[in-house]
């Protein structure tokens, strides 16, 4: 039996829709190598650490405020500075990281102020969560598993309580530009200024301790510098 022009023409439609079912089949059957097998390498050029060169590398999660502060505070530059939204108020002005500091680890900022001398930086470190806290008027009155320095009087409280009033010598002279650090190795805290490690603030610091900074008096703004 001969077949017509239209169904010789409605067969190929038919062989060509076959066709691309086969090729569509053929294209989601293959499966590309996981990273455990068949991984492609690395760049020969990557930078790399060498094994006991004693240093880091460049951390995958960059220390940076974390979005939930103080009511009387803002955290700009995606994370990196964060400043009081009125310098008349005070209170609540502290901001936490966004994630716990690593052993040996200094969380450093630069602050500055609309006066040529600052008064009042607190920084410290805290188990409280930032996603979860209640943030006091100040973070010196936290009563549970917060340490800080109030580098003004230069008092190193626990918890709310004055635990050492006079940590350092000669520290009070703070300028506009000052750095401050906080870092905890082997549970010991301990504070730094201008890159200065000022010794050891308590013992027996331990858990998930998010660094805090907590901005009084002139200070109206502060940048994470490491």
């Amino acid at each position: 039996m001969l077949c017509t022009g239209e169904q010789m023409a409605k067969s190929s439609v038919s062989l060509l829709f076959l066709w691309c079912l086969v090729l569509s089949w053929i294209c989601l059957s293959y499966t590309y190598p996981s990273d455990a097998e068949g991984a492609l390498p690395l760049g020969d050029d990557e930078d790399r650490i060498p094994e006991g060169s004693g240093e880091e590398p460049v951390a995958s999660n960059p220390m940076l405020f974390h979005s939930r502060c103080g009511r009387n505070m803002r955290v700009s530059r995606n994370g990196k500075s964060a400043h009081r939204k009125n310098n008349r108020a005070f209170g609540e002005s502290a901001v936490l990281t966004n994630r716990p500091l690593q052993p040996g680890e200094v969380f450093e900022v630069w602050v500055d102020s609309g006066a040529e001398h600052i008064e009042h930086p607190r920084i410290g470190v805290t188990t409280q969560n930032p996603e979860i806290i209640h943030y006091p008027d100040y973070m010196n009155h936290l009563r549970e598993g917060t340490w800080g320095w109030d580098v003004w009087p230069d008092e190193i409280y626990m918890d709310g309580e004055v635990i050492n009033d006079r940590y350092t010598v000669g520290e009070r002279n703070i300028q506009r530009g000052d750095r401050f650090g906080v870092s905890v190795k082997d549970n010991e805290l301990h504070f730094h200024h201008n890159g200065r490690d000022m010794g050891a603030a308590a013992s027996d610091v331990v858990g998930d301790l998010y660094a805090y900074l907590d901005l009084y008096w002139q200070l109206s703004n502060a940048t994470i510098v490491n």
